[in-house]
């Protein structure tokens, strides 16, 4: 595996200034084992199995239900419905009525770039990863 350290120092950074910004006494959240499982979780607490490998080409929004057209020509029918693809994917399914104003420029426009992020834990602290830590904010680096 490849991965750019600038870029693991840019999200380092990019976390510490949000929690700068995060107002006193507000709590963040980590989902345990990834956020996938908040959609799973989301998923088995539904009265009925989610249909997956059910690729989505369409989503038409009427005043009492929504309905998701995919691409083996099914179409699923319900009161609501929750769309949580990258915007990557999601410009390529068509929306019925056409999204506006800031959301339509956000699918249009946002960036998606993939990540992996890796947490380490360690028992005894080395030399090196102390070395790392004097040579980073004290904000990007959990205490070791």
């Amino acid at each position: 595996m490849t991965f750019s350290a600038f870029m693991l120092l840019a999200r380092a950074a990019f976390s510490a200034a949000q929690r700068r910004q995060t107002p006193a006494g507000v709590v963040g959240y980590t989902a345990r084992d990834g956020v996938q499982r908040i959609a799973e979780a989301m998923a088995e607490a539904l009265p009925r199995p989610v249909a997956l490998r059910q690729p989505v080409t369409a989503i038409e929004t009427g005043k009492r239900e929504v309905r998701l057209h995919s691409e083996d020509g099914c179409v699923w029918r319900a009161e609501q419905a929750i769309c949580s693809l990258p915007f990557s994917a999601l410009r390529q399914v068509a929306i019925d009525p056409p999204l506006a104003g800031r959301a339509a420029e956000a699918v249009r426009a946002l960036a998606y770039q993939p990540m992996t992020q890796l947490y380490f834990s360690v028992d005894q602290p080395s030399g090196k990863a102390m070395a790392m830590r004097r040579a980073c904010t004290p904000t990007a680096w959990p205490a070791w």
